[in-house]
């Protein structure tokens, strides 16, 4: 089954529908652990006749196990049941393999998970992501859990099945026993290798649930700092493309400013989704009309103050109203300088082909030309 929709992007989408065909996934495949398991054991001789198990009945790998130990109680006690010594082994073999599959199943969900987070885009990283990690990974340990006990327990019964066919040979019962504690029905390697799969999904889960969070509380602060840009009556003015594109630089610019304390986002997520958002020539082009609708809008101030017909500029209010108008075009320079300054440092330290030399993560020299799309932005 193929659980995860990936888009041209390398793009992942894990949402709460994921999580619901991940639940179906499982417990088709934990009915088809169960029914294995009642398939296993042979059928005794009876007039009765026996129904063969379904999928459609979403058997339980709990209920499967105490189904197989009653079976295998049945298959014991039966007198007229002709069954071969090592009918055990066969019974044995074939459960094995039936366990190496889901566990197969069940380590592969985990790993595949994982390898998913690693190719989302920032994007996605929200609120909504991290519940979703954690409904999955429940969904998934879970599932370990149950068949960490259906092995100990399906192991028991196998061990109880195998000692009361050898004792009916009647010889070398102690020996027997000592051989069947040495060498147990159940593969071994298969519950250390549930107990390493457990390890892993809770060391994972705790180290994205951390960043995430981090991500969550740096995309929160940012985001305060960007209310600020709700009352630029100039950017207001601009097509809405225009502003909705330089409030997408914003953020990332700031984004990548307080990232750098504590190395929450990889340097190279923030570079592919920068440059998936757009490239540095459209940015050029987005501040570019920005400053020029800030040299417009200053022309025009400058032109209202020079008329002495003005009445407004008499009157304290209409002072008033005047330097607070110029008080935010004063603001929106800033910010917009600000913002392109940030903007070249942050190519001029992502660039492929570097401009500076850096040692120990400090700036020391410049050991190449610089590249000629920060030089428009000087």
């Amino acid at each position: 089954m193929s659980w995860q929709p990936i888009d041209f992007q390398r793009i992942v989408a894990l949402d709460k529908t994921l999580v619901e065909q991940l639940q179906k996934y499982l417990q088709e495949k934990e009915a088809d652990l169960g029914n294995a398991l009642l398939a296993s054991v042979p059928q005794i001789s009876s007039g009765s006749p026996v129904i063969p198990p379904t999928r459609a009945l979403k058997l339980k790998l709990s209920d499967a196990t105490e189904g197989f130990g009653k079976k295998l109680r049945q298959v014991t006690q039966a007198s007229d049941e002709a069954l071969l010594p090592d009918t055990w082994k066969e019974v044995g073999q074939f459960v094995n393999q039936s366990f190496w599959e889901y566990e197969e199943v069940l380590e592969g969900c985990v790993k595949e998970l994982f390898q998913q987070l690693d190719q989302l885009g920032i994007e996605q990283w929200n609120t909504e992501l991290s519940q979703v990690l954690d409904s999955i990974k429940d969904t998934l340990m879970h599932s370990l859990e149950d068949l960490v006990w259906a092995l100990k327990r399906v192991e028991s019964q196998l061990g109880v099945f195998r000692i009361a066919q050898e004792a009916k040979e009647g010889k070398w019962t102690f020996y027997r026993k000592f051989l069947a504690f040495l060498n147990p029905v159940i593969d071994r390697s298969m519950m250390a290798n549930l107990v390493q799969t457990e390890k892993y999904l809770k060391i994972h889960h705790r180290k994205y649930a951390r960043r995430l969070a981090e991500y969550i509380s740096l995309d929160e602060k940012v985001r305060y700092i960007m209310k600020k840009l709700r009352a630029y009556q100039v950017l207001n003015t601009l097509d809405e493309n225009v502003k909705e594109n330089f409030r997408l630089v914003y953020y990332y610019v700031k984004l990548w400013k307080h990232n750098q304390k504590n190395n929450v986002i990889p340097i190279q997520e923030l570079i592919r989704s920068l440059s998936y958002a757009q490239t540095s020539e459209q940015t050029i082009e987005i501040f570019e009309k920005y400053l020029n609708a800030l040299k417009g809008a200053l022309f025009h101030q400058s032109r209202v103050l020079k008329k002495k017909t003005v009445r407004y500029l008499k009157d304290a209010s209409g002072k008033k109203m005047i330097k607070e108008v110029m008080k935010g075009y004063r603001a929106e320079i800033l910010t917009l300088g600000s913002t392109i300054a940030k903007y070249r440092e942050f190519l001029l330290r992502t660039d492929p082909n570097p401009y500076v030399r850096s040692r120990w993560g400090f700036t020391e020299w410049i050991v190449g030309p610089e590249p000629d799309q920060t030089k428009k932005l000087l």
